[in-house]
């Protein structure tokens, strides 16, 4: 049966993680997060040529919509945008914890109830409980905050606020593993793709200036 490519990313989190599925072979690259934004087009790019497929080839793009790194997540979706609004591509999204609770789902012995925890910055961590079944992943409850060094969870938690040696380590979402749940995912409205940001931006508009007001 005839599959069409699938290219996904991720910029969310510490640095990109790209992925093509084509003609059932994997092809991933992963991106400095102070490369991103003057590479991840080019790298892209690159591994569509080194498959040999068109943008007008694709099945579908699949990325993060956040939370995670404010620029980060900027950057990936500016990107899809971009990309789509050229090639009509079909969009899949999903949450940055969505796409690490799927992570854990897919490895050995996974859990039926988790948590996910990702690094939010200030001393908190986005959190979220996850729940497996009939070979799905479903969230059970909102995004939410709690304190770097929350240690109550009722179910157990991965993420990346654990050290690299603990067995539930989970640096964020790995684009092979968006490319693998695609066809699980709802087609997203590109109008609908905008940032999931949770917390709001530490930038404020300044004053207005005087001249603005001037008759």
């Amino acid at each position: 049966m005839h599959t069409q490519p699938i290219l996904a990313f991720d910029t969310a989190c510490h640095g990109a993680s790209v992925a093509l599925v084509a003609r059932g072979t994997t092809a991933t690259l992963r991106l400095e997060q102070s490369a991103q934004a003057a590479q991840l087009l080019p790298a892209i790019d690159g591994l569509m040529r080194e498959a040999g497929v068109a943008y007008r080839d694709l099945g579908c793009i699949v990325t993060t919509l956040g939370p995670g790194s404010f620029t980060g997540v900027r950057i990936g979706l500016a990107t899809l945008h971009g990309l789509v609004l050229v090639t009509g591509t079909p969009v899949r999204t999903l949450s940055t914890l969505a796409a690490m609770a799927w992570r854990v789902a897919l490895s050995t012995e996974a859990p039926a109830r988790f948590h996910i925890a990702l690094r939010a910055g200030k001393g908190e961590l986005y959190t979220q409980p996850f729940v497996t079944q009939t070979g799905k992943v479903e969230a059970q409850g909102e995004i939410t905050l709690v304190a770097e060094d929350f240690t109550a969870w009722d179910t157990p938690c991965f993420g990346n606020h654990l050290p690299d040696t603990d067995p539930h380590h989970l640096p964020g979402p790995d684009a092979a593993t968006l490319c693998t749940i695609a066809t699980q995912l709802d087609i997203t409205p590109l109008a609908a793709a905008l940032p999931l940001y949770i917390r709001p931006p530490d930038a404020v508009a300044g004053a207005r200036p005087a001249w603005l007001g001037a008759n």
